[in-house]
């Protein structure tokens, strides 16, 4: 294998148990029992067709009477996802990213001082987990909520699904769904 090639999977390994519980399958009567593989205790999962309409629902939800919340989102990031949000009136500030798809932080931070994030949106490219100490120590410093867009990983992992205050994923892309997105609203963000 060439050394330059790296394969990314985040799809966990099926195990018998999990194979031998589809025999006997079992009604689901609580949205949060579907939401349990992606959601940590004491988190709020909230279940959308798209991801894309969970990054709506936080900005209605931090938009504070007249004033929009300020949202910021990576340049690379697909404009198509930014309409629910736009819709809800978020105002968006594309930040710069690097040529690895890390924010440029000397950038970020001198766009924040002329207006800081109210949500700072990370995303976990391709299912590879980005390093979010930076992101949550911007985030700390701004007063800005983090939200992880983990919509291109299948589930938690090692540094994915853990440090925002919210996190979005999108099983439909990976399983063979119609749709279904997950917002996980963690309680640092509830309050």
């Amino acid at each position: 294998m060439n050394a330059a090639v790296r394969i990314f999977t985040t799809a966990p390994a099926l195990r018998f148990r999990d194979l031998a519980g589809l025999a006997k399958p079992r009604p689901i009567t609580d949205d949060s029992a579907l939401a349990r593989p992606w959601t940590a205790i004491g988190d709020t999962p909230l279940w959308f067709s798209r991801a894309a309409w969970g990054l709506g629902a936080i900005a209605a939800a931090h938009a504070d009477g007249n004033a929009a919340p300020s949202l910021w989102l990576p340049d690379f990031f697909c404009n198509q996802s930014t309409w629910a949000a736009r819709r809800a009136g978020a105002a968006i500030t594309f930040y710069p990213v690097q040529e690895n798809l890390s924010p440029d932080w000397p950038a970020c931070d001198a766009l924040a001082e002329a207006a800081a994030p109210a949500l700072f949106l990370q995303v976990h490219y391709f299912g590879a987990p980005a390093d979010l100490r930076p992101a949550r120590a911007f985030c700390d410093v701004h007063g800005a909520l983090l939200i992880e867009d983990a919509a291109h990983a299948l589930g938690p992992s090692a540094g994915i699904g853990a440090a925002g205050d919210y996190v979005m994923w999108s099983p439909y892309k990976h399983l063979p769904v119609p749709d279904g997105g997950l917002l996980d609203v963690r309680p640092s963000a509830a309050a």
